[in-house]
């Protein structure tokens, strides 16, 4: 029985390669599809505020640590308060988690742009 396609030629490699090629592309296309969203879901999300604190008396800054998808994210810890040093100490009852505790006083200033985050 002779077979139909000479296994030896340079089209069979070429085919080969081709083929691993394919299958290499779709294989980083889906990475690609599925992974980017579960990396964006799953990235630490923060916020940073200024506003007047009532427990300390005082403007401060603080930096949130969001949570849920982005985009819509809401503030689930604090992360540091310019109010304590080290700032990353934070030792109060966190009422600025809520939005309505931020907003509950006259506003600071507004915030300073440094250009990171």
């Amino acid at each position: 029985m002779d077979w139909p396609i000479d296994w030896s030629g340079p089209g069979v490699s070429d085919a080969l390669i081709q083929s691993i090629m394919n299958a290499l592309g779709w294989a980083m296309l889906v990475a690609f599809v599925i992974l980017l969203p579960l990396a964006v879901l799953f990235s630490p999300m923060t916020r940073h505020r200024r506003f007047w604190c009532a427990q300390s008396r005082r403007d401060v800054e603080v930096e949130f640590a969001l949570g849920g998808l982005p985009g819509f994210g809401r503030p689930v810890a604090v992360r540091w308060c310019s109010v304590f040093d080290p700032p990353t100490a934070v030792r109060c009852r966190r009422l600025c988690l809520e939005a309505s505790y931020r907003r509950r006083w006259n506003t600071a200033s507004p915030l300073r742009h440094t250009g990171a985050g």
